[in-house]
């Protein structure tokens, strides 16, 4: 590996270690969050995100968060479905489609709920040691 990349992945992984965002809120759900996520940097460093369950805007506010819910026109995730069982979907949502990088399984009754926010858009795998394939 040549000195700049090493730097690079160097920088990348300090970078990373550090996880900002604590939880998520999501529909009727807090999720606690386990790793790094590349938000801007006014919004990776609070304690708490509000996420639409619809488009998946992200805010930094509760107030903002509520206002937005009377507003937004959306009614189920972007992207394309992917996975369904009984009330349960999976949709696969592509950043060159929609300014978003999210999988989010979602009930039927429109009841959100995030699987995961990928790492990066170039991050394919959605399986690890810590979260198998869903399956």
């Amino acid at each position: 590996m040549d000195p700049t990349t090493a730097a690079l992945e160097k920088e990348h992984e300090a970078i990373t270690k550090v996880k900002y965002v604590d939880k998520i809120h999501i529909g009727n759900y807090e999720i606690d969050a386990w790793y790094f996520s590349p938000f801007p940097e006014d919004y990776g460093k609070q304690p708490k995100l509000w996420l639409c369950e619809y488009c998946l805007k992200y805010m930094k506010y509760e107030k903002s968060y509520r206002f937005h819910l009377g507003q937004c026109q959306w009614r189920q995730p972007p992207g394309k479905e992917i996975y369904r069982k009984s009330n349960i979907s999976v949709y696969e949502v592509d950043g060159k489609d929609h300014k978003v990088s999210w999988v989010t399984k979602v009930l039927h009754g429109g009841q959100g709920r995030l699987v995961r926010a990928l790492a990066s858009a170039g991050q394919c795998s959605l399986s690890s040691k810590e979260r198998p394939a869903l399956g």
